[in-house]
C-alpha cells in the first residue's frame, strides 16, 4: 500500500493549494506544487511523511478536533512560501517562514544541502569532528 501524505493533507483540507492557483505566477498555475509543513518554533519542514497503522479502536467520540494555527498572515504570505519552496528549495529560504523562534544550525543546514547520496559524508564528519 502506498499512501501519499501531501494527497492525505490536501483531501481533508489541512492543505488546500488548489485554492490558490490563480493567484499563483504563471509558472506555478496547474503545476503539482510540493507543499510545506510549518512549525511554530523552528519554521518550514518538508511536508508529513509518516504514517502509522495501528489495529487499535479509537471512538469517534473521544477524538478532539484542534483548530491549526496560522503562522502566515495573509494569502500572499502563502503564495510566497510556495513560490519560495517550488522554484528554490534548495537555497532553504522556506525554512524561515512563519518567523520561527528556533532556527536551524549551520550544522543542520549542512546536512540539508548535502544531496541525499552525500548526506551519509555529512554525518560520518560530525561524528568524527565530535569526538
Amino acid at each position: 500500500m502506498c499512501i501519499s501524505l501531501p494527497k492525505v493533507n490536501e483531501n481533508s483540507d489541512v492543505a488546500d493549494i488548489q485554492a490558490l492557483n490563480e493567484r499563483l505566477p504563471d509558472n506555478l498555475k496547474n503545476e503539482r506544487l510540493l507543499g510545506v509543513c510549518l512549525h511554530k518554533n523552528f519554521g518550514g519542514y518538508f511536508s508529513a511523511r509518516t504514517v502509522v497503522l495501528t489495529d487499535t479502536q479509537i471512538d469517534e467520540n473521544e477524538w478532539r478536533i484542534i483548530e491549526p494555527v496560522s503562522l502566515l498572515k495573509n494569502q500572499e504570505e502563502i503564495i510566497d512560501l510556495l513560490v519560495e519552496m517550488n522554484t528554490n528549495w534548495a537555497e532553504g529560504k522556506w525554512r524561515d517562514f512563519g518567523e520561527p523562534s528556533i532556527k536551524y544550525s549551520e550544522t543542520a543546514k549542512r546536512y540539508f544541502d548535502a544531496a541525499p547520496k552525500d548526506r551519509q559524508k555529512v554525518i560520518e564528519e560530525l561524528r568524527k569532528n565530535s569526538r
